[in-house]
């Protein structure tokens, strides 16, 4: 991984002054982490009004 990534995300991050806004981040990438690769699709509701 490319530190040049890293620090794009990391001043992103650092920008960023709402609360809510950072508690979202930080649990989706908690829950990326977490789940093997493919695996948070199947973990996010589905829509109901989707017309598929």
């Amino acid at each position: 991984m490319t530190n040049t990534l890293k620090t794009s995300v990391h001043q992103l991050v650092d920008e960023i002054e709402n609360e809510q806004l950072l508690e979202t981040l930080r649990d989706f990438l908690s829950l990326r982490k977490a789940l093997p690769s493919g695996k948070l699709w199947e973990e996010l509701p589905e829509d109901k009004n989707r017309t598929s």
